[in-house]
């Protein structure tokens, strides 16, 4: 791939565009472990939440499941939704919103005729697999209301009665999401408190050996097509023909992230010096270090 056109990809970069990078999610070892106990979780039939603060993964947590599961368990129906961040006044507004994530044609209706709609369409794209089994992924989860969830549960019973087994995964941010909790709880769906928000996951953050490992991925993972260089080689092209790789610089990374007290504990948000990295700080680490060593690497860059 020519000079010129290496140059006009740099803001694309994953280790630079953030949106780049969710598309294409590094496979590493707290994302492993997370995909591992979301599948274990989908086998038993239990929905689960994902809450964490801004710029810790929660995207790129949500991008592996829409791409893994249909992938892995190819006998399942994923829905898909996103919380609207502007409030939708009026309960036939939230199911004509579903019935458009679904690509349903025919969106016009009172309240009860979409109901039907969305739910009979729901019911016949379940029967068509082995494992009748619906996955519901609702990002931005905070920004739904009790009456949104109420609908959703309904629509669990519906699906229970003709033996469809019905999986919510709600991504939320914290702490937003817990003023949700409070809201369901103050106005008694606690049902959907137990249903859908009982488990917990989240990303286990990097320590020293997840850092490590999540380097040594960035050292071969190549980009923007799979016969391209690798990310390390894009940034660095010359110290990586010399054996420049940023797996080897590890340590100095973590310790320079500590001198700065970029290393939170388990406790979300509290910094700690013997904790784990966010990834946010990690990439902006990462791209901080190829802007500053692109030039100093190769002038003409």
């Amino acid at each position: 791939m020519d000079e010129g056109h290496l140059r006009a990809l740099m803001l694309q970069h994953p280790i630079i565009s953030k949106k780049s990078r969710a598309e294409s999610p590094l496979w590493t070892l707290p994302i492993s472990n997370f995909y591992d106990n979301a599948r274990t979780l989908l086998f038993l039939r239990q929905s689960f939440f994902i809450e964490e603060i801004a710029g810790e993964g929660k995207t790129i947590m949500m991008n592996v499941l829409r791409e893994r599961l249909p992938r892995d368990l190819s006998e399942i129906h994923v829905l898909s939704y996103r919380g609207l961040n502007r409030e939708i006044f009026s309960h036939g507004g939230f199911v004509r919103d579903l019935l458009y994530t679904v690509n349903h044609a025919a969106l016009d209706g009172n309240s009860y005729e979409l109901s039907r709609r969305l739910i009979n369409d729901i019911v016949a794209s379940a029967l068509e697999t082995n494992w009748k089994l619906i996955v519901m992924l609702v990002d931005e989860a905070q920004a739904l209301r009790p009456i949104d969830f109420g609908f959703i549960k309904d629509l669990h019973n519906e699906l229970e009665e003709v033996r469809i087994d019905f999986v919510v995964i709600c991504c939320g941010e914290s702490p937003k999401i817990r003023e949700l909790f409070r809201t369901l709880s103050s106005e008694q769906q606690i049902g959907c408190l137990d249903r859908y928000f009982r488990h917990r996951l989240r990303l286990s953050g990097y320590g020293l050996e997840e850092l490590q490992d999540l380097l040594e991925v960035i050292d071969v993972k190549r980009w923007p097509t799979d016969f391209g260089p690798t990310w390390t080689e894009f940034c660095f092209p010359l110290g990586y023909a010399s054996g420049f790789r940023l797996a080897n610089q590890a340590s100095l990374f973590w310790q320079a992230m500590k001198e700065v007290h970029l290393i939170r504990d388990d406790k979300i948000s509290e910094p700690s010096q013997n904790g784990k990295l966010l990834s946010r700080r990690i990439f902006d680490a990462l791209g901080f270090l190829a802007f500053k060593g692109m030039d100093k690497d190769c002038p003409n860059f």
